[in-house]
């Protein structure tokens, strides 16, 4: 009876042959399924009536034959029509016979009405399994889905170990969102020692219909822990799938380390599954490694590991590998592709970093500023205007470098001014960007210096010769 259920034969079909194989065994879990289902209730029409139903055929068979006699050949709709017709008062018999003439003509409709109204004249019928089972079939072919749940319900109450019959339960249970309850009925057959490993799979197949993708994967590996080692490694990697889904990578390598045991991997696949170890652990063993490190793994610790890791020397695609994360959540890993940037490309990824003068870290737009120090352009010349402000001490003097060393002009001599002497200065060079600059030789500390601390102790240098002649000419003037 419960096979009928469409919905509930699409879940038995995810049982078998997404976890189980297409090639039952001796002894698995597709055994143990087939010999459940021949171990289930036969058919309600191809069982022997019960003794009241016999009693029921042997007395009412002439009445039954003189009230319907020609009605055998009629179609069902025309019978109930001349019986309408002639507003007889049909007896629950006739109600009985008009519903297996329903169900002949495969009329689900009629037959669901035929046998209520069966039910109304005899209400012992709702305790009848032979009832209850044809009322749940024509419920499941009209997809009345509540009313097969409820009838259901009623048919379990009287076979409570029938196991095929609660999976078909708990599949409508689930599609009507009583997800809650499937799952308490399955939990039912969980220790019982037949029906475990099906109820353990048809388990898992719920909760991921619910998306508890974790919650499925630990009931895969505890069936798994208890198959032979060929079932349990597909229960693994089925296990290893749904928590990678689920978020869990660790256990998801774990799961996967266990369905590879005993296997002998190829050196491709072996290096492939250390990468795996080496991503989860957050400890790379390659440039390979740390590159999918710090582009995917979902632990900002570890993109920055992966990060400090190629920070440590050159390596194919460099540039392009760091311009890939400088839209990263972690402004620690995105500060780092900056600086690289800076030492290992030109002005050609001046755009890519001034875009993060607009950075809603502080920190973050300080290391453009100062990486276009030495990449920069005088299209960043306007946002580095924008970002020179006196109140901030340490931006105003970054940008105030940059803005030197892109553009060959300088705007006073003082190394660390005060507050007021800022507020000139930033005003003078947003009237210097407003007159229209010109591009003009570079300064002399930028000329060949390719290591930034170098040419910031050069440029240093040169400030402090120009200031010292500077005052050497004012004090040259006060003697004259």
């Amino acid at each position: 009876m419960a096979g009928f259920n469409r919905g509930s034969t699409l879940m038995r079909r995810q049982i078998l042959s997404r976890f189980l194989g297409p090639t039952p065994k001796a002894g698995s879990l597709p055994g143990l399924m087939a010999s459940l289902r021949s171990k289930a209730p036969r058919r309600p029409w191809a069982k022997r009536p019960s003794r009241w139903w016999l009693r029921w055929w042997l007395g009412s068979l002439v009445v039954l034959f003189a009230c319907s006699s020609g009605d055998a050949n009629q179609p069902v709709e025309e019978r109930l029509e001349r019986y309408m017709t002639e507003r007889r008062e049909l007896r629950p018999e006739q109600w009985l016979e008009l519903a297996a003439a329903a169900e002949k003509g495969q009329d689900w409709e009629y037959a669901a009405y035929s046998l209520d109204r069966a039910k109304l004249g005899h209400p012992e019928l709702a305790q009848d399994l032979e009832w209850i089972q044809r009322r749940v079939r024509a419920a499941e072919f009209l997809d009345d889905s509540e009313t097969a749940a409820g009838l259901r319900s009623r048919w379990l109450e009287l076979e409570p170990e029938n196991f095929l019959l609660a999976v078909d339960q708990a599949d409508d249970w689930q599609r009507m969102g009583r997800g809650a309850e499937a799952r308490r009925l399955l939990e039912g057959f969980r220790q019982h020692r037949e029906h475990r490993p099906a109820a353990l799979q048809a388990l898992a197949v719920l909760l991921e219909r619910d998306e508890a993708f974790l919650e499925a994967a630990q009931v895969l590996e505890e069936l798994a822990s208890e198959s032979e080692p060929e079932r349990a490694q597909i229960l693994f990697q089925e296990a290893s799938r749904l928590r990678e889904t689920g978020g869990d990578l660790g256990g998801a390598l774990e799961s996967l380390e266990q369905s590879l045991a005993g296997v002998d991997l190829e050196e491709e696949e072996r290096r492939t599954l250390e990468r795996l170890k080496a991503f989860e652990e957050g400890e790379p063993q390659s440039v390979a490694d740390a590159v999918a490190l710090m582009r995917m793994h979902p632990d900002p610790d570890y993109r920055f590991r992966g990060a400090i890791y190629l920070s440590r020397g050159p390596f194919p695609d460099q540039l392009r590998v760091f311009a890939s994360v400088l839209g990263d959540p972690d402004t620690r890993v995105v500060r780092v592709a900056i600086r690289e940037l800076s030492l290992r490309g030109d002005d050609a990824w001046a755009p890519e970093v001034g875009a993060l003068l607009a950075h809603a870290d502080p920190q973050v737009q300080l290391a453009a500023v100062q990486a276009l120090e030495r990449i920069g352009t005088f299209d960043q010349l306007p946002s580095l205007v924008d970002l020179l402000l006196p109140e901030d001490r340490s931006l105003f003097r970054a940008t105030r470098k940059t803005l030197e060393a892109i553009s060959g002009h300088r705007i006073g001599a003082e190394l660390d001014p005060k507050l007021p002497r800022r507020q000139e200065i930033a005003a003078e060079w947003r009237k210097w960007l407003a007159e229209g600059p010109k591009p003009a030789e570079p300064l002399e500390n930028q000329k060949e210096i390719s290591d930034p601390e170098q040419a910031q102790e050069a440029l240093l240098e040169s400030w402090k010769q120009k200031a010292d002649g500077s005052s050497s000419e004012s004090s040259e003037e006060k003697q004259e």
